[in-house]
């Protein structure tokens, strides 16, 4: 199954790009979640976090850019912004990601120190990569909440029993052990 690091490093490879990174929306910031390449000569690490207002990212979720920037010193809607002097940006992609229920996570990233011919491809294959890195953080995401779930059921005082709908004991919590006396793999 490919990994995140996987995937970036394809984006990275097959648009030429010097860093590739995903960010997230945390309140005003854009995180960085993810990074594959020289993310330091960018001013980027992994961990970091930049104001959601001064980045290409939510501007292009705002559509106030497109998603594709050859030269970001030459188009006035980038070049003032203090990553495009500050990070030595000219060549920008950015596409969102965005989850299977409709909510924003952040958008993925790529960047490069020298300007760069994109072509429409470039998006469309950008386009479907965000969906794959989606969909594993997706998954991500969704593996932390029943572990954090499982954490809870395993923590309660009260009996806690799975069934399916044929009644046969699927799950059988702590406290059921306690309170009915059986160890879960002879109630299972």
């Amino acid at each position: 199954e490919p990994t995140l690091p996987v995937a970036l490093r394809a984006i990275r490879d097959l648009l030429g790009v010097d860093v590739v990174y995903v960010s997230e929306i945390v309140g005003d910031d854009f995180a960085v979640r993810e990074l594959e390449g020289d993310g330091t000569s960018f001013r980027l690490a992994l961990g970091g976090s930049l104001p959601r207002e001064r980045t290409y990212c939510q501007r292009m979720l705002d559509r106030r850019i497109p998603n594709l920037i050859s030269d970001v010193l030459a188009d006035d809607r980038t070049a003032s912004l203090p990553i495009t002097t500050g990070g030595n940006v000219r060549a920008f992609a950015t596409v969102p990601l965005t989850f299977a229920d409709g909510r924003v996570y952040g958008a993925l990233c790529a960047a490069s120190h020298d300007a760069k011919s994109f072509a429409y491809q470039d998006l469309q294959f950008l386009k479907v990569f965000a969906r794959l890195v989606a969909d594993q953080l997706e998954r991500r995401e969704a593996s932390l909440a029943i572990s954090e779930l499982a954490s809870l059921v395993n923590a309660a005082d009260d009996a806690i029993i799975g069934l399916t709908l044929t009644g046969l004991v699927r799950s059988w919590n702590v406290a059921s052990e306690r309170i009915f006396g059986y160890p879960a793999s002879e109630a299972i």
